[in-house]
């Protein structure tokens, strides 16, 4: 909570730190949902100090955990990390090339798996923006906007429509 605070508050490096140890503590008693609520803060807090390959490190040894212990939610939550990296490298080929495994996983990541579902159309509309594919990203943001309204997830509506103004922007 205190990582996804200062966060909010704009204090990437105190979130980055907090966040870091939340996920070593999270990996010290093999929680997992613990892993995957710290890298949600992680990736973004090193997006904003430009670490962007810590984060994918760190994204990849999380991957290869839960691989080792099949959890299909972990390893679409790191898939979605490092489509987030992918893209503020600028590369949303190298995000978009991730999205076939990610649909792969969701059917098994359980109740996780709206959730997921969510990201995976938000980093979608991110990369198709840097590709400058209106059309796409247009096409994505309207998914997310109804999976949200379904779901009945305001913040998810408003990140849909957020998405969907700033295709309009392009």
């Amino acid at each position: 909570q205190g990582a996804k605070k200062a966060l909010e508050a704009g204090d990437s490096e105190q979130a980055a730190t907090l966040a870091q140890e939340a996920v070593s503590a999270a990996k010290g008693s093999s929680n997992a949902e613990g892993m995957i609520d710290a890298m949600k803060v992680l990736v973004p807090a090193l997006i904003a100090l430009d670490k962007l390959e810590a984060g994918r490190l760190q994204a990849k040894e999380l991957l290869a955990q839960f691989k080792t212990s099949a959890n299909k939610a972990g390893q679409a939550s790191m898939l979605l990390a490092m489509g987030e990296l992918s893209n503020a490298e600028k590369d949303p080929t190298k995000a978009l090339d991730l999205v076939a495994d990610v649909e792969d996983l969701l059917p098994s990541a359980g109740a996780k798996s709206q959730e997921l579902e969510m990201q995976l159309l938000n980093m979608k509309v991110s990369a198709y923006l840097l590709k400058t594919n209106g059309r796409d990203a247009m096409v994505a943001a309207k998914e997310l906007r109804s999976l949200a309204s379904s779901k009945g997830d305001k913040d998810g509506e408003a990140a849909a429509w957020q998405a969907i103004a700033s295709v309009h922007e392009c």
